[in-house]
């Protein structure tokens, strides 16, 4: 089988003083953030990431000799955050890689939809003197300073910190906060109202940790490629249905971020085999499917709609941080 790929934020895009040429990407939202960012060199789009961008700062990235040039960007929160990726994108579509990268060839992630994000276009001329900065922003319209703070109050209450709400202003309950995470992982103790990047990086590597100990896995134990799919609790009855996962041989994919919200999913996994597909055999209950990545809602009357049917198969997984599914041989 091949497939194809088919909260409110705000990017700022502006000039700054003439200095020297350079780029810089500044983040004045309550997220620890990813960028990555495209760009010409000798005639082809070069992609390269990924640069972490801390709350309240900014980050200068390479674009050459010179700013004369349409640049893509893309940014998305760590995974450590809790709930919902928050992603600030656009409609231009590039190859990524989970880790540190330098992709020049965008054939490659044809087979691997989970691989592409979309960026937003950025047009910048020599006339303003080489120095541009794009801002990634949210709806409360945090300061410099008060990202940084509000940035801090995440990670903590991410955490299990108390810290009231995330508002950017250094109160009690953020003090007192920041006090007790310093205390249990013996950081030095300057006032607790003073922000260090040792403090932003000692929550991040927290946040991090525990989410990688923390979500629902699909594995294939097969030799084969398999593309996953997953089924969710949604409101009410309903569930909704998203893909794919394609998954080497050996391969895992995190399908559900932090510690699992149901006590039940459905699951499905279709094999590329050389004498034709194979599809799970003890499924018990549809949902629809496309050969492009997709989110369904349950009720959609899949034929009228031009979608495939999958018959995925439901697995309990109790109250648990994290729970593994393996896809094997047998099951196909």
């Amino acid at each position: 089988m091949r497939f194809v790929f088919a909260a409110f934020f705000m990017v700022v895009v502006c000039a700054v003083a003439p200095a020297r040429a350079e780029y810089a990407l500044c983040n004045k939202t309550s997220y620890v953030v990813k960028a990555a960012m495209g760009y010409l060199e000798e005639g082809r789009t070069v992609t390269r990431g990924w640069w972490l961008v801390r709350p309240g700062a900014c980050q200068i990235v390479p674009t050459g000799e010179t700013l004369d040039a349409r640049y893509y960007v893309y940014a998305e929160a760590i995974d450590g955050h809790l709930g919902e990726k928050r992603v600030w994108r656009g409609e231009e579509p590039f190859c990524i890689a989970e880790e540190d990268f330098v992709l020049r060839d965008h054939q490659a992630c044809k087979d691997e939809p989970r691989l592409r994000r979309d960026f937003f276009a950025v047009d910048v001329d020599t006339e303003n003197e080489g120095r541009w900065r794009t801002e990634f922003t949210e709806a409360a319209g945090y300061t410099t300073p008060s990202a940084e703070i509000a940035g801090v109050q995440r990670l903590l209450s991410d955490l299990g910190y108390d810290v009231g709400e995330v508002d950017g202003s250094m109160g009690r309950r953020t003090s007192i906060a920041i006090s007790a995470f310093k205390g249990e992982k013996q950081l030095p103790s300057p006032a607790s109202s003073v922000i260090t990047d040792g403090l932003v990086d000692a929550l991040i590597a927290e946040a991090n940790v525990r989410e990688e100990q923390r979500g629902l896995f699909l594995c294939n134990k097969t030799k084969d490629v398999a593309w996953s799919a997953i089924a969710a609790p949604a409101e009410g009855d309903a569930y909704v249905a998203r893909g794919w996962w394609r998954l080497r041989a050996e391969e895992c994919a995190k399908v559900v971020k932090g510690a699992p919200p149901s006590d039940h999913y459905f699951v499905y996994a279709v094999l590329e085999k050389d004498a034709g597909d194979a599809s799970l055999t003890d499924g018990e209950k549809e949902f629809c499917t496309n050969t492009v990545l997709f989110e369904i809602e349950e009720g959609v009357d899949c034929e009228a709609e031009g979608y495939d049917v999958g018959v995925f198969r439901r697995i309990f997984i109790g109250e648990t941080d994290a729970w593994t599914e393996n896809f094997t041989r047998d099951d196909f």
